[in-house]
């Protein structure tokens, strides 16, 4: 279901299990469920890392550092608000109203720390900068970045220059957690996942990682997946749940719940789901052909339809 997938881990196929639940309109839902694993289940399309960062810069990677506290999400907000202020000023010609706004917002960016002040510049080339300058500053986020710029990266997701860059740099913001811990416990659960002998203790590591971790998207987006592949799908819709609640950009599980809900015969749930995902992200292609295959499957039924599957599954 994702673009560009070249640099994903190789993972294995659906169980024979899984392909006999699959239902036919949906073939092709098959098709991305295993893509949707591909990417859920690794880490992929990392963006390499940006030339332009300095020394100690770089050594504030992996820390997460304290952005996502209510005093930086503050801060961050006020510049936000401070920004639209500035435009409307500018644009109304009130020069002084807009100097004024300036300052504020150089106070207001002084008082993030180095790292943050290193995001909230690139967010600003990413806003405004030109092709090259945007590029770049994906990059620069995918390596440091946290959830207060994943919803400027989001908005990049549909741009055919720059939508696979975005897209590698939220998977890299997504899977990022400021306690090394928790994220070798991601990546240990993610390879056990590769052996479906080991999917009780991946299930274990995930559900351990959730307690330890209750606020870390991933850890409850990578046992979704892990639950949709041991056929627990109401489980891996309620995972779902909660990773869009906790990170409302995160398209890996607002397509997998589509999946789930597909799997389940519920198609009015499954078209919403998709429709969520791609309001998201509108280049995931293999979902916009299972939504609109699904569509045409429930118009064709219709009134008629009942509780049956597509047709030709009987």
């Amino acid at each position: 279901m994702f673009l560009s997938l070249s640099r994903a881990a190789q993972l294995s196929d659906l169980s024979p299990r899984q392909r006999d639940k699959c239902h036919k309109p949906a073939n092709s839902a098959c098709r991305s469920a295993h893509s949707w694993f591909r990417c859920n289940r690794g880490f992929c399309n990392r963006p390499p890392t940006s030339p332009s960062l300095s020394t100690v810069q770089r050594s504030s990677i992996g820390a997460h550092s304290s952005s996502n506290d209510d005093h930086s999400k503050e801060i961050w907000q006020r510049l936000a608000l401070a920004q639209r202020q500035l435009d409307a000023a500018i644009s109304s010609e009130d020069y002084n109203l807009a100097a004024t706004l300036r300052d504020d917002i150089k106070v207001a960016i002084s008082s993030l720390p180095a790292l943050q002040q290193y995001m909230y510049h690139q967010v600003g080339a990413l806003r405004s900068g030109s092709q090259e300058e945007k590029l770049k500053a994906i990059l620069a986020l995918g390596e440091v970045g946290d959830d207060l710029v994943v919803a400027d990266l989001a908005a990049h997701l549909g741009d055919e220059v720059l939508g696979e860059a975005a897209q590698a740099a939220m998977w890299s913001i997504f899977t990022r957690n400021k306690d090394p811990a928790a994220f070798e416990l991601l990546q240990d659960g993610v390879r056990l996942m590769d052996d479906a002998s080991q999917y009780d203790r991946a299930l274990a590591i995930f559900n351990t990682l959730t307690k330890l971790s209750p606020n870390y998207a991933e850890s409850y987006n990578k046992r979704a997946t892990l639950l949709y592949m041991m056929a627990r799908f109401k489980d891996s819709i309620e995972d779902c749940k909660v990773v869009l609640r906790l990170q409302p950009h995160h398209f890996g599980a607002a397509s997998g719940m589509g999946l789930c809900y597909l799997q389940l015969g519920m198609y009015p749930e499954a078209i919403s789901a998709f429709e969520a995902a791609l309001r998201i992200h509108p280049r995931l292609t293999n979902i916009s052909k299972v939504l609109a295959d699904l569509r045409r499957t429930v118009a064709s039924k219709g009134s008629a339809a009942g509780g049956e599957g597509p047709a030709g599954t009987n």
